[in-house]
């Protein structure tokens, strides 16, 4: 067994029966006179004698590894650094060994050995990690400055993928947040989607509800589709005609489950029934899948394949398209075209909100019954930390307007 694998063992049972704190200082630590576990007085022991000549070995071994480092002498600053650590492991000093095992895993990194880094990351603080995770993302995000896109740049997607599973937190969320910006800004889709499966494997870990309320992982203040636990809208739709009907729609925990790649459940609720609509909510977008009824075990509406109801970020002039089926009591073929027309104030009922416009015209049909065919121009006004405020649907059969009463938001 290789001495740093041994090594690895004592350093967790050190970490773990040391009554220390890790410093808070997210820097690279230099060796200093504080690492001394010993203060000398006049008479010492024998055993303090040692423990101070332990100490002073300590701190000159983790000068000479810093020097080595700094020079780029990785071979030279390993063998410091192992030797600093194995003092370190002998006098159980905290200090020593986060400042050991830190510079290891910098060396590793340097010398191509991967696998050796992480393990000394692994071994380190959660503040350690996302220090050293967030060098590599700076580094991605200095590539996309200056608009160079290279192998390096996978290089590094690669290793931030890796080293989010060290620890998976809000700080490492965060952090892969930036990487997508970044990655995105280079224009590498593959390596932005593994970041987007990684932000939501990790937020999966932390908190479930993060997953189901702030995909993006924006503030709920910022998300023009919020979704937490608990949150709850009321709505009044009004028909040309002259009729109108209230409705409540909240987050569902509990809903029937369907074959579908659903991730969020809302449940509308009227008068004298209820149903439920299913949505894939992702760091890009809401599409929406179908809805079932309250009396009935399969979809009583399904969308083949999820035309996106809201893309993310909603910028003015963005465009999307959406063809497949629909499909339930009828399969029609469908087609959906909408656009982000602009930014408006919007007053209803609920209060005055700014909300970005959406336009939308869905077209559906058969080629069997032409009668079953229709043809909606919709317009749709989100609004960060709200949802929709106002949905308005016209046809040549029908038309009417859906407003927003009022709304329950929690603060997560």
């Amino acid at each position: 067994m290789r001495k740093e694998d041994l090594l690895a063992g004592l350093i967790l049972f050190v970490m773990l029966a040391s009554s220390g704190c890790a410093p808070n200082d997210q820097s690279f630590p230099k060796a200093s006179p504080t690492l001394a576990a010993v203060t000398p007085g006049a008479s010492e022991s024998p055993t303090a004698a040692r423990e101070k000549s332990l100490s002073d070995q300590l701190s000159e071994r983790l000068a000479a590894a810093h020097k080595a480092f700094d020079g780029g002498a990785h071979q030279e600053a390993r063998s410091q650094g192992l030797e600093a650590l194995d003092l370190a492991a002998k006098l159980k000093n905290q200090a020593g060994l986060l400042d050991s095992q830190q510079l290891l895993a910098e060396v590793a990194l340097r010398r191509g050995r991967t696998d050796e880094a992480l393990r000394y990351w692994k071994a380190l603080p959660a503040s350690y990690t996302h220090s050293a995770l967030e060098k590599q993302v700076v580094a991605l995000e200095q590539a996309a400055t200056k608009g160079s896109s290279s192998a390096r740049a996978t290089e590094t997607v690669s290793l931030i993928l890796r080293m989010a599973d060290l620890h998976p937190d809000k700080g490492t969320i965060e952090l892969l947040n930036r990487a997508i910006d970044a990655s995105e800004k280079l224009e590498r889709p593959k390596s932005s989607n593994l970041l987007k499966e990684k932000i939501e494997e990790v937020a999966a870990k932390v908190d479930p509800k993060l997953v189901l309320a702030v995909t993006r992982l924006t503030p709920i203040a910022e998300d023009y589709f919020p979704a937490p636990p608990d949150a709850q809208w009321d709505y009044r739709r009004t028909y040309e005609s002259g009729g109108q009907y209230d409705h409540k729609v909240s987050v569902e925990g509990n809903a029937p489950e369907v074959n579908a790649d659903y991730n969020l459940v809302l449940k509308v609720t009227h008068p004298k029934s209820f149903h439920h609509l299913y949505y894939k909510k992702s760091r890009d977008s809401v599409r929406y899948l179908g809805s079932l009824a309250s009396s009935q075990s399969e979809w009583s509406y399904q969308t083949q394949g999820g035309p996106i109801l809201i893309s993310f970020p909603p910028k003015v002039g963005r465009t999307w398209q959406y063809e497949g089926k629909s499909l339930g009591g009828m399969d029609l073929d469908r087609t959906e075209t909408s656009e982000v027309q602009g930014q408006e104030e919007v007053s209803v009922p609920a209060g005055k909100f700014t909300c970005v416009r959406i336009r939308r015209i869905v077209k559906a049909g058969s080629r069997e019954r032409a009668s079953w065919s229709t043809n909606n121009d919709e317009t749709i006004w989100f609004a960060k930390g709200v949802g929709i405020v106002k949905h308005v649907t016209k046809s040549k059969s029908y038309s009417n307007e859906m407003v927003l009463l009022k709304y329950s938001m929690p603060n997560l």
